[in-house]
């Protein structure tokens, strides 16, 4: 039976007084600690590594946004990270291009709304995802660095949050907060 299994597989785990002392006096326990430490040092040897590397790229990275002449009033946003801008201007582009915001929520990042409705029957509203992952994701952590950040934005978020709990409807939602923005 496997449950006659599993109990022995236990029981055959488990150490008894007598062989963790011997354990404890054995010379290979030595052994294991000096080869614990030097595998901690070169996790943390490493780990040095990986953050000098994601330094020298993050210098790259805000070297790169002083040249773009859009990234520094995003950037003066309080909570705005430089690698949130470049994920956001990577991912859309030159954003003097789109002649409104929702054009970029809408069209690229995929945050329009659609409907899955079938003639008489109609269903629920729902968000497409059609457009670009990676920027509804880079705006999304900016958004919500925004939020943590800057009072003004939160006391937005709040005002928007509570207005979508007393709608009956996301659709309703939708309509009030694109006739408050416009």
């Amino acid at each position: 039976m496997p449950g006659d299994f599993i109990v022995l597989a236990q029981q055959s785990f488990e150490w008894s007084p007598l062989s963790r002392l011997k354990i404890l006096r054995s010379p290979i326990r030595k052994h294991a600690e000096k080869a614990y430490k030097l595998h901690l040092q070169q996790l943390l040897a490493e780990y040095d590594l990986a953050m000098e590397q994601l330094q020298v790229i993050e210098d790259e990275v805000a070297a790169a946004l002083a040249r773009i002449p859009l990234a520094k009033p995003i950037l003066a946003m309080k909570g705005m990270s430089t690698l949130a801008v470049a994920g956001i201007l990577g991912e859309a582009g030159d954003l003097s291009g789109y002649a409104h915001g929702h054009a970029l929520l809408r069209h690229h990042a995929g945050l329009n709304l659609a409907e899955a409705s079938s003639g008489k029957w109609k269903g629920q509203m729902f968000i497409s995802k059609r457009g670009r992952p990676r920027l509804r994701h880079a705006l999304f952590m900016a958004t919500m660095a925004l939020i943590m950040n800057d009072e003004a934005f939160k006391r937005q978020h709040e005002a928007r949050r509570s207005l979508r709990s007393r709608s009956s409807s996301s659709y309703e939602t939708s309509s009030l907060i694109a006739s408050q923005s416009a």
